[in-house]
């Protein structure tokens, strides 16, 4: 009984998932929630820039918004997401911003 059994679902610090609506454009959001999900097809690359909002970034983080978008007009393979590291608990201790973690395709998440 209980978490182990999946009658319970453990605790997972995480922000809404984004809806389809939402989530447009090359450089996708990711969450907790839905991380696995999204690494786990195993068609894609999957690279995430981890970020900090509360950080100031915008010139860093305009360079992975430019691969999104390069890379979604000539390889449909490999994906760009963005997760925001207050918002969202993925048992990763990250220090410095932004903090890349690449998914290679047919890989789960350990």
């Amino acid at each position: 009984m209980g978490v182990n059994s999946n009658e319970i679902k453990p605790y997972v610090k995480s922000a809404k998932i984004p809806s389809d609506e939402e989530n447009v454009g090359p450089l996708k959001t990711v969450v907790a929630l839905n991380l696995q999900e999204f690494v786990s097809d195993p068609t894609k690359d999957v690279m995430i820039v981890c970020h900090n909002p509360e950080e100031k970034q915008e010139e860093k983080f305009e360079i992975f918004e430019e691969l999104a978008s390069h890379y979604s007009k000539i390889s449909p393979e490999i994906v760009f997401a963005k997760l925001d590291v207050i918002d969202n608990d993925i048992g990763v201790n990250i220090d410095k911003f932004p903090f890349l973690i690449f998914y290679p395709a047919k890989k789960e998440l350990e």
